[in-house]
């Protein structure tokens, strides 16, 4: 079952305050879907830069994360972001490609586009690592 946040009456969680679905996760590659709601956007009714970054973040980060057995924590240690156009839409896909990966650190590339035009938002290129210890989701 893939990971759905899209419960507008949670939240639970950051992602859950973002509201997206995971629609697509394999091997090197996730794609995520979010509909853009009035709380996502900035004064000037675009979607908020910090939205894009947090959905390039969590892509490229999913991306990299499926062939393990068990969750695991990864931390981000680098995400460089480009913005080429301004967010005015109502659904945003965001999409995380693995590039390179070795035993705790691996490199990811992440893009958010118009759900309905495929217009290309931001990009972004990452770094992350395994975290060591205990597995995700205990605090």
């Amino acid at each position: 079952m893939l990971p759905d946040f899209s419960d507008a009456d949670s939240d639970d969680t950051f992602h859950h305050v973002l509201g997206y679905r995971v629609t697509e996760l394999r091997s090197g590659y996730a794609r995520m879907e979010m509909i853009v709601q009035q709380r996502h956007r900035n004064n000037g009714d675009y979607v908020h830069g910090g939205v894009l970054m947090t959905l390039l973040d969590v892509a490229a980060l999913r991306a990299g994360a499926f062939d393990y057995p068990q969750p695991r924590q990864i931390l981000t240690l680098s995400l460089s972001t480009n913005f080429i156009s301004a967010a005015l839409t109502d659904t945003i896909i965001a999409e995380g490609f693995l590039q390179r990966a070795g035993k705790s650190i691996y490199f990811a590339d992440s893009k958010i586009s118009d759900g309905r035009s495929g217009e290309v938002f931001a990009t972004a290129q990452g770094a992350f690592r395994y975290r060591q210890g205990r597995p995700a989701g205990n605090r």
